[in-house]
C-alpha cells in the first residue's frame, strides 16, 4: 500500500471515530435536556490554571443553579467497540481537575461497558460510569426494531341482574320513573355510567359489583313510590384486539454496576392500523393470559386499553338506541306480554352488531355522578327537568369524570343559563342590561370551553343569538363554525 493510500485509509477510519463520538454527543446530550439546565456539546474550557491559552474540551457540558449558586457536570462519551479502561478514567479525572470541576462531578459514558477494575475506580473518584443502551452493531446509528402497537378494546358484558323489589315481574323491575309519571332510566344505565366513570377495572375479568338508585329514580306499585332493597350485577371485561406495525428505537442510560436505569428515550414510529380483528363478537378474548398469548410474537410493543362507550346485555348493546329499540320492538304492537316473551331472540348481528357503538341513546347518555357527600345525581334528569344550576353545580367533578357525555350536558346546561340571563336582559334599563349581558357571555365562555366538540357548541350559541336578535353576534359564530367545517 503506497503512502497516499495508507493516509486516505488512516482519513477514513479517523472520519468515522469522529462520527461516532458525535453521535454519541448528540444522544447523551438529549437524554439529559431538562427545563432551567443548558446542555451543550463540545465545549472548551480554560485551565484553572498555568498556561492560560491552553483549551480542554468538554463532550457535554451541563450547566444548572443549585440554591442560586452556579453547578457544573461534565459528562465523557466515549463511543469505542472496547470496554473504558482504568488509565481512561484517570484521565477523565485529570481534564476535570485541569478545568476546575470535582471528579464528583464527572459523569463518563461507554457503548461497551468499562474493563475488571474500572467501574470500582470510577467510584472510588466518585465518577458516574454509565453505559448507553440502543446502539447498533456498527455504532454508527440506533438499533431499530419491530414493534407492534397494540389496541384493546374492552367491552362489558352483563352476565346477570339482580334486583329485590317488591314489584314481582322480573321485566318491569328494571325500569324506573322520576316524580312526573316519565321513565327515567332502566337498571342498565346505572351499569353503564360506572363503566364510563371507571369505576369498573381496565382488566380483562369478571366482577360483582353493587348499585343503588341516584336522586329522582323510584318504582310505582299502585301509586305507592317503590325503592329496591338490593340490586347487583354480574359483569366481566372482554376484550377485543387490533395491531398496528412499526419500528422503534430506545436508549437507555445505565449504571454500570447496577442496571440501574438513569435516562430513557423511546421513539415509535407506526404505520396504518391493521384492519385484522384478533377476535370476533361472538368469541372475544376472556383472560389476560389469553390477551398474553395473542402478543408474545412481539418483540416490543406499546399496548393502548379502550374502554367501548356501550355495554352489551343478552342480545343488545346499552343504552339502547332508537335504531336497536325499534328493531327489538318491530311487530310487537299488538302481542301481550306473555306473546313477546315467546318470541325467537333475535342475533346481536340482527339487531345492531359492535359497529352501533356510537349510536344515540334513546333517552339520552346516562351520567350519573357520585357526589362527596355519598349522594347519585343523575345529570340526564337534571336537564330534562331544566335543572340547569343544579348540572353546572357539579362542574367540579368534570376533572375527576371526565367523560364527553357528562361534559356536554354541562354545556348545554351553561348555554341555556347564558341565553336566560340574555332574555332577561332584554327588559332592563341599560345598567342591568350590561351587567346582564356581561353573564351571559361569562356563561358562553363556559358553553364552549366545557364542551367536547367547541365547534358544535359555537353553532348551539349562534342559534341563542339569532333567537334573540343579536344578528351580528350570531354571524360571528357562524363564520368560525364555516372556518372549521365548511
Amino acid at each position: 500500500m503506497s503512502r497516499k493510500s495508507k493516509r486516505r485509509a488512516h482519513s477514513k477510519k479517523d472520519r468515522t471515530r469522529n462520527d461516532k463520538g458525535r453521535l454519541l454527543e448528540q444522544i447523551v446530550a438529549m437524554l439529559h435536556k431538562t427545563e432551567g439546565v443548558e446542555v451543550e456539546t463540545n465545549v472548551f474550557l480554560q485551565p484553572k490554571s498555568g498556561d492560560l491559552s491552553r483549551e480542554r474540551e468538554i463532550d457535554v457540558l451541563l450547566t444548572g443553579q443549585v440554591a442560586g449558586y452556579p453547578v457544573r457536570i461534565a459528562i465523557q462519551c466515549k463511543n469505542y467497540g472496547t470496554p473504558i479502561t482504568i488509565g481512561q478514567i484517570g484521565e477523565f479525572r485529570d481534564l476535570l481537575e485541569d478545568v476546575g470541576i470535582p471528579p464528583q462531578y464527572g459523569i463518563i459514558v461507554s457503548v461497551h461497558g468499562y474493563q475488571a477494575g474500572g467501574i470500582k475506580r470510577a467510584k472510588e473518584l466518585g465518577m458516574k460510569a454509565l453505559v448507553l443502551e440502543g446502539m447498533d452493531e456498527t455504532r454508527l446509528k440506533a438499533e431499530i426494531k419491530d414493534t407492534f402497537q397494540f389496541f384493546v378494546h374492552l367491552l362489558l358484558v352483563v352476565e346477570d341482574m339482580q334486583i329485590r323489589s317488591e314489584i314481582a315481574d322480573g321485566h318491569e323491575a328494571f325500569g324506573f320513573w322520576g316524580g312526573d309519571n316519565n321513565i327515567t332510566g332502566f337498571f342498565t344505565d346505572l351499569i353503564v355510567s360506572r363503566w364510563r366513570n371507571g369505576e369498573i377495572p381496565m382488566k380483562l375479568g369478571e366482577y360483582p359489583i353493587d348499585l343503588k338508585l341516584p336522586q329522582g329514580w323510584h318504582q310505582v306499585l299502585n301509586g305507592k313510590l317503590i325503592y329496591p332493597s338490593n340490586m347487583t350485577a354480574k359483569v366481566r371485561v372482554v376484550g377485543y384486539l387490533a395491531e398496528m406495525e412499526g419500528k422503534v428505537q430506545q436508549y437507555r442510560l445505565k449504571e454500570a454496576d447496577t442496571d440501574k436505569i438513569e435516562k430513557f428515550h423511546l421513539q415509535a414510529n407506526f404505520d396504518v392500523l391493521n384492519n385484522v380483528i384478533k377476535s370476533s363478537h361472538d368469541e372475544p378474548i376472556f383472560t389476560e393470559e389469553e390477551l398474553k398469548n395473542l402478543k408474545k410474537d412481539a418483540i416490543a410493543s406499546v399496548e393502548n386499553r379502550v374502554r367501548l362507550p356501550k355495554i352489551f346485555v343478552r342480545n343488545h348493546l346499552e343504552p339502547i338506541s332508537k335504531k336497536a329499540f325499534d328493531k327489538l320492538m318491530a311487530g310487537t304492537t299488538d302481542l301481550s306480554k306473555e306473546q313477546i316473551i315467546q318470541l325467537p331472540q333475535l342475533d346481536f348481528e340482527e339487531v345492531e352488531g359492535l359497529g352501533a357503538m356510537q349510536e344515540r341513546s334513546l333517552l339520552g347518555e346516562p351520567v350519573i355522578i357520585p357526589t362527596d357527600s355519598g349522594d347519585l345525581i343523575d345529570v340526564r334528569l337534571l336537564i330534562n327537568k331544566r335543572k340547569f344550576d343544579e348540572v353546572i353545580d357539579l362542574l367540579p367533578y368534570l376533572e375527576k369524570f371526565p367523560r364527553p357525555d357528562f361534559a356536554q350536558y354541562l354545556s348545554i346546561a351553561f348555554l341555556f343559563q347564558g341565553e336566560a340571563l340574555l332574555q332577561q336582559s332584554l327588559a332592563e334599563d341599560l345598567a342591568i342590561k350590561t351587567a346582564l349581558q356581561a353573564q351571559a357571555h361569562t356563561f358562553f365562555q363556559k358553553t364552549t370551553q366545557v364542551s367536547p366538540d367547541p365547534i358544535d357548541a359555537y353553532n348551539s350559541l349562534g342559534v341563542v343569538f339569532g333567537r334573540n336578535g343579536l344578528y351580528e353576534k350570531a354571524i360571528e359564530c357562524f363564520k368560525l363554525v364555516l372556518s372549521v367545517q365548511p
